[in-house]
């Protein structure tokens, strides 16, 4: 029975073998194929925000509540491209089919967008920048930021206000452990109060024949140069480097010999500050290189030249004084190696208020040498104070030492102007307050140096280039309509100087003038293409006495007397003040034949109404503008 059923299980499957062959190849034969059915796709799909695709991140700020998200499909014309939207974190923001998206608080969250199997992600980060975030202040002191509040972590960028003369050095803040980088720092969750750090900017001091303190202490600086090229510290150039405005004081190295210490030049030669003759100069940096000079000049130990006639006892004490040695005694280092005398006094002895020339000589000369500081010492060797004027006076110049107190026992230097103008004076000395009630006579020891207060040239009679010399005959000189006084005719200084000393003018007018007169030796020869010749004059008031407005006609001509003639031609200086410098030009015709030339001063006014002398002036002449004359020449 088995094997029956085997059998007939093996028969039918040959069956349907054949069967199966039979048919193939009746459909390959016989039978046509239709292709399978297209599938249609969806190849990519895209959020856009604003018609620009979002890649990974998309920020925004709650305060606007809600964005339009839009989604950009490509696929095949006959696909589905329906775009379903969907949020990760409902609590941070929702998406509806249209992509509205409702902002509901800060946080995060994945927005996807779907069309058919593809898909697009981003991260949407929603924030609150406006309003909510907390804020601290920001105060800057010497300078700006660029905003004055921010939240923690946000970036500040500061800016100095740099004052005048500072340099910028760093930024100080009230919280520690910020993060600063430069000009720029992180705000951390509190007020920040910053301040801007300054110091003085430094400057170069050049300092000349001097030791320097800055700020108090001794500085060493460095050589840079000498001003005589030479090696004399005294003339050494030294370089500090100074903070501006910090305290400075210069004191004056020991003279050189034979020298003394006349005064500090400060900027620029020959511009004087300070006290005179007097070695410490203090001042604050200024904000610019500058240069401070001490001056050393020649001195002339012996002025005082005939014994005095008054305060004056031999047999009392008065004696000589020759440089520093009182006669019969050894040198008394106190008097400095100066001259003069050992003067008597007497307890209750009256003051006077007179100024005799008690002194009839001296060696005192500001002609040849210029302006001169003067030096005199005063040492007491009595039991009584007494207060003492040494001075000089000279046709309207007078030089003094003011009223020196001299304590009893005490010794007092005094220094003091000897103004241009004066050649040898008659001198005096004068008690000016009344010595106490007492008894007995006592000496004060009085001596006196001299020497040139511009060493490097006297201002007054500088230059500024070669002068071409005017030339006078000195053997010439003519006065008209009683002209006082001398005229001291010079020139050791190497310009023509020609001064003028005249006593007061009592009858002198427009119509009746006085002058003084002498001959240009070396008037330019005529030139026909050039028919002038023009002369320049600085004209120098060295009077010290008397508060008048002195006119002076400074003429040049043919005529031998310019208080009458026709071909002279002047300009007129008018000095409204002691001390007055005044530079005027003559513009002269010329003729082939023009002959002798004159210069002359003429006075047509009346000035003072004392007995003094009013008038000390000096005239320098030059035929090119060396002078500092700045008008045009009529």
């Amino acid at each position: 029975m088995k094997i029956r059923t085997k059998i007939t299980s093996l028969v039918m499957a040959l069956i349907m073998i054949v069967s199966v062959f039979s048919f193939a190849g009746c459909l390959t034969a016989e039978t046509p194929v239709n292709p399978p059915a297209a599938v249609y796709k969806v190849q990519s799909v895209t959020l856009k925000h604003n018609d620009k695709s979002i890649e990974g991140t998309l920020s925004v700020d709650k305060s606007i509540e809600e964005i339009q998200l839009s989604a950009d499909v490509v696929k095949d014309a006959q696909a589905d491209g329906t775009v379903t939207y969907s949020s990760s974190n409902k609590k941070v923001a929702t998406i509806n089919s249209l992509g509205k998206v409702k902002l509901l608080s800060e946080g995060e969250t994945v927005i996807t967008a779907q069309a058919g199997d593809k898909v697009h992600t981003i991260v949407l980060i929603v924030g609150n920048a406006y309003g909510t975030k907390k804020t601290y202040t920001i105060t800057v002191n010497g300078g700006v930021a660029n905003v004055t509040e921010a939240a923690k972590g946000d970036y500040v960028t500061l800016s100095a206000i740099i004052p005048e003369h500072k340099d910028f050095v760093e930024w100080r803040f009230n919280v520690n452990g910020l993060w600063v980088n430069g000009n720029t720092f992180k705000m951390p969750p509190a007020n920040v109060e910053v301040t801007a750090k300054y110091v003085s900017k430094l400057y170069q001091l050049n300092v000349v024949g001097a030791t320097v303190e800055i700020d108090g202490e001794k500085a060493e600086g460095e050589v840079i140069g000498n001003t005589e090229d030479g090696t004399d510290v005294e003339h050494n150039i030294v370089s500090y480097p100074v903070r501006y405005d910090t305290p400075i004081k210069v004191t004056a190295l020991e003279a050189p010999a034979g020298e003394i210490f006349v005064g500090w030049d400060e900027g620029v030669r020959n511009n004087r500050v300070g006290e005179m003759g007097i070695g410490e100069y203090e001042f604050n940096m200024p904000g610019e290189t500058y240069t401070v000079w001490a001056n050393y000049s020649k001195l002339t130990p012996t002025i005082l030249k005939v014994n005095p006639s008054r305060y004056w006892d031999a047999s009392k004490g008065s004696k000589v004084i020759t440089t520093g040695v009182p006669e019969g005694e050894s040198e008394d280092p106190d008097l400095e190696g100066l001259s003069g005398y050992r003067l008597t006094f007497t307890a209750g002895e009256s003051a006077i208020t007179d100024t005799p020339e008690n002194i009839q000589g001296s060696y005192l000369d500001t002609i040849t040498s210029g302006t001169n500081t003067m030096k005199a010492i005063f040492k007491n060797r009595g039991s009584y104070d007494v207060t003492l004027e040494l001075y000089a006076t000279y046709y309207g110049n007078i030089c003094t030492s003011g009223y020196v107190k001299v304590p009893a026992g005490k010794t007092v230097t005094k220094y003091f102007t000897g103004g241009l103008g004066i050649s040898a004076p008659w001198m005096g000395v004068a008690l000016r307050e009344t010595i106490a009630s007492g008894s007995g006579t006592f000496n004060v020891d009085m001596v006196l140096g001299a020497a040139p207060m511009y060493p490097e040239g006297d201002p007054l009679l500088s230059v500024s280039g070669k002068a071409e010399i005017v030339k006078l005959e000195a053997s010439y000189d003519v006065k008209i309509n009683g002209w006082a006084r001398e005229r001291l005719y010079n020139e050791k200084l190497g310009l023509m100087t020609y001064a003028i000393y005249g006593a007061q003018f009592t009858n002198v007018s427009e119509s009746n003038p006085a002058a003084r007169v002498t001959k240009i030796s070396n008037m330019p020869a005529y030139d026909e293409n050039n028919p002038y010749t023009i002369i320049y004059a600085r004209v120098i008031n060295n009077a010290t006495s008397g508060d008048f407005l002195s006119k002076i006609d400074i003429c040049v001509g043919t005529d031998a007397d310019p208080t009458k003639g026709t071909n002279t031609y002047y300009a007129t200086a008018v000095h409204e003040q002691i001390g007055d410098v005044v530079v005027v030009a003559i513009k002269v015709p010329r003729t082939a034949n023009d002959g002798q030339f004159y210069f002359s001063v003429r006075k047509t006014t009346v000035e003072g109404t004392g007995t003094y002398y009013p008038h000390n002036f000096s005239v320098l002449l030059t035929y090119n503008n060396v002078l500092g004359y700045e008008g045009e020449v009529a």
